[in-house]
């Protein structure tokens, strides 16, 4: 009460004093009223323009009984002294703005009073919270004949817009992530504040906050088998999560046609693994497998596959002097029931020299490339097919050609990766003991070359010996390894670079298998799953052709070491003829293919495969599926299979998938990784799916939380909404 009486006083006598009091009282009158109460030269109030200030000077407060509106700002308390305070027991406003009409909102007003003069419907949509942290938005809907949306509040409590309904007021405060709700005031009693569903087709959603109840509106519940699952036991992402030992634990939900994403679809999920840890197990026995034909004296040749879906691709590039025979064929993921077929063979090999080709596929069509050199002229060709091998088209060279770097008498290989709507090609070439690397990106019909020299310190090839690339990418980087031998001594190199060639960066030389001779065959591949790079190199010396495998992480400072998995063919190669190795995987597994030729028995072809670490997240039989390995994600939606993403062991880790009937997106924590263009559609599948194991051998060990499948490809502020909101 005494304040209350004090403050009156000092209001009375600043308006008295502007024509009564004295100088001693009024400090100014030139556009600032400045009040010393206690004429004691210290100022008490301070009156201008801007406002009023009480208590600037001592420690003094402002009480103020009703309602407070200021149109700028306002400034209590001197920062020096901590006591000072502000008390409104009404509503206090600033920076009031009126709206009427559509607009993106910057943040500058506290108070929006919206649709002043009912000029049409409004659609606001929020500043960036990042900007604003701990800032209170105030929004009033002032007007009845019209309606007011919150669009795109990428971060409130929920996702989707806010309406407001008539006299309805709502406050949001910003933690620099999202907006909160904390207060809403439904005015009228016609007001309404309601946060719409998200208009995102939900298909399933599972928050495992007390059991496995789907939260859509298909009802597509879950159910659990496993011996350690408590039902909301672990802390997720918003709530309750769920534990996976690894072991057992698996989800299954009743196949529905709302689970296919026929047309287009995008999952949704928090993971957690236990471990990223990067294991393989141990490689399965060699099969052999009908070879391809065409192999002659001192002419190498190479043997490469794709895996699209459930089927292994294969092109074979062959010649027997300046004779060229390529062959595909097709066979199931266990390599059973393979034939050949003959299709154009590109031209330019000679006796003595090497015929290379890689295949890849988007999901949609196979790619192929291919590098012949005949004496001195090198050549790249491209070309493409349906995924049933109809239709190729006709080789096409690089618009421009290949660079010099091929000997006479010296193999020389290439390797291509397919990223998105490029072509990736990597050669490594010899001419006696001078080495060339060169890399190049093009155009799908093979358009576009633009050779890159990045020989840098390579060295290692000799005369009439092997040189041989290996590429690969996570949709991010391109990855290489080069291989070659000189006399008895091998040579091999990682590197890595961004998409268009820059900062391309050469490790040291890491030690190679010591297992060659002169001019007898070499070969490297290997095969990026999740987070990890496998590599399996092919040699071959009197005592037949032997396979090493290894792996490491794609910041190169992990390396496995080689184990010798043995001989596969144990016959003399010779030399100057096939050693060649190839590895794709699905994320289970990595399968191996290795092809050679001995002078007098002619082609030998076998393949093994090796189990990997981790286990599904989700699939649904053929259809598709996710799966946690090598620190990160292979995702196999009957196409292509893409290894994309890093996840940290023991943190939850936001991920995301989504395709819209031509584009397919890959996202980790709100971020867009990979993309890959195709218009392949999900496979229809009647499999149940299934969440965190197979239910027969391949269990997840970690935590999964708010697993979500939609019916469309959401967009890339969708799927950032998800992660932000812990959806």
């Amino acid at each position: 009460m005494f304040f209350a009486k004090k403050f009156l006083a000092i209001y009375l006598a600043a308006i008295l004093c502007i024509s009564h009091c004295s100088k001693a009282d009024i400090k100014s009158l030139s556009g600032t009223i400045s009040l010393d109460s206690n004429l004691d030269n210290k100022t008490e109030a301070i009156l201008n323009s801007t406002g009023l200030g009480i208590g600037t000077t001592p420690q003094s407060n402002l009480h103020i009984a009703g309602n407070a509106i200021f149109t700028t700002s306002l400034s209590i308390g001197d920062t020096s002294i901590s006591s000072s305070n502000l008390n409104v027991s009404g509503t206090l406003s600033y920076n009031i703005n009126s709206i009427t009409s559509s607009r993106t909102l910057s943040g500058n007003h506290s108070t929006y009073l919206v649709e002043t003069g009912g000029t049409g419907n409004i659609e606001l949509f929020m500043p960036s919270p990042s900007a604003h942290e701990g800032k209170i938005l105030t929004f009033k809907k002032t007007y009845s004949g019209n309606t007011v949306t919150l669009s795109h509040v990428t971060q409130l409590d929920g996702i989707g817009d806010l309406d407001l309904g008539d006299g309805a007021v709502v406050s949001l405060v910003s933690n620099a992530k999202y907006w909160y709700i904390i207060n809403i005031n439904q005015g009228s009693s016609s007001g309404t504040a309601e946060i719409v569903p998200p208009k995102a087709d939900t298909q399933m959603s599972l928050g495992f906050d007390s059991d496995l109840e789907d939260e859509s509106a298909y009802d597509n519940d879950g159910s659990f088998s496993g011996n350690t699952y408590a039902a909301a036991a672990t802390t997720g992402v918003v709530g309750k999560g769920l534990d996976f030992d690894g072991v057992d634990d698996f989800i299954e939900v009743d196949h529905s046609s709302s689970l296919s994403l026929a047309n287009a679809g995008s999952i949704s999920l928090w993971i957690k693994p236990s471990s990223n840890i990067a294991s393989q197990g141990t490689l399965s026995g060699f099969t052999e497998i009908t070879a391809p034909q065409g192999t002659g004296v001192n002419s190498p040749g190479q043997v490469s596959m794709t895996l699209v879906g459930n089927t292994i691709k294969m092109a074979s590039a062959q010649h027997d002097d300046g004779n060229e025979k390529y062959q595909y064929g097709g066979t199931g993921e266990d390599f059973s029931g393979l034939s050949w077929t003959d299709f154009t063979a590109s031209s330019g090999s000679g006796k003595g020299e090497s015929t290379s080709i890689a295949i890849d596929s988007d999901g949609d069509k196979l790619y192929y490339a291919s590098f012949t050199h005949q004496g001195l002229s090198e050549f790249v060709h491209t070309t493409s097919s349906n995924l049933d091998f109809a239709n190729i088209s006709t080789w096409a060279e690089t618009s421009n050609p290949p660079p010099d770097g091929a000997g006479h008498n010296d193999p020389c290989f290439m390797d291509m990766v397919l990223v998105d709507t490029k072509m990736y090609i990597a050669l490594y070439l010899h001419d006696g003991g001078i080495e060339k690397a060169y890399v190049t990106s093009v155009n799908l019909d093979g358009s576009g070359a633009s050779w890159q020299d990045i020989t840098s310190t390579l060295d290692g090839g000799g005369g009439a010996e092997y040189s041989m690339p290996a590429i690969d990418s996570d949709g991010e980087k391109l990855y290489y390894a080069f291989f070659a031998n000189n006399n008895a001594d091998e040579y091999l190199y990682f590197a890595s670079s961004n998409l268009d060639g820059s900062d391309f960066a050469l490790t040291s030389t890491i030690t190679a298998p010591d297992a060659t001779r002169k001019d007898s065959p070499i070969s490297i591949s290997m095969v990026i799953a999740g987070d990890t790079i496998h590599y399996s190199i092919y040699v071959g010396n009197a005592d037949g052709a032997q396979l090493f495998t290894a792996y490491g992480d794609k910041a190169y400072t992990t390396f496995s070491g080689w184990t010798d998995q043995g001989y596969n063919y144990n016959r003399d190669l010779g030399i100057k003829v096939s050693a060649t190795v190839d590895m794709v995987t699905d994320g289970k597994a990595i399968s191996i293919l290795t092809h050679s030729s001995n002078v007098t028995l002619g082609d030998n072809l076998m393949y093994a495969t090796i189990p990997l670490d981790g286990g599904p997240i989700l699939s649904k039989g053929d259809a598709y599926a996710l799966h946690y390995t090598g620190g990160g994600l292979v995702f196999d939606w009957a196409g292509s299979p893409k290894s994309f993403g890093s996840l940290p062991a023991n943190t939850y880790t936001h991920v995301g998938i989504t395709y819209d009937g031509n584009v397919m997106n890959y996202y980790i924590n709100g971020s867009q990784v990979r993309r890959q263009t195709v218009t392949a559609d999900f496979t229809l599948t009647s499999d149940n799916l299934l969440i965190g194991g197979d239910g027969v051998s391949r269990y997840f060990d970690g935590h999964l939380d708010e697993v979500k499948i939609f019916g469309r490809g959401l967009s890339a502020s969708e799927m950032s909404d998800l992660y932000l909101l812990g959806q």
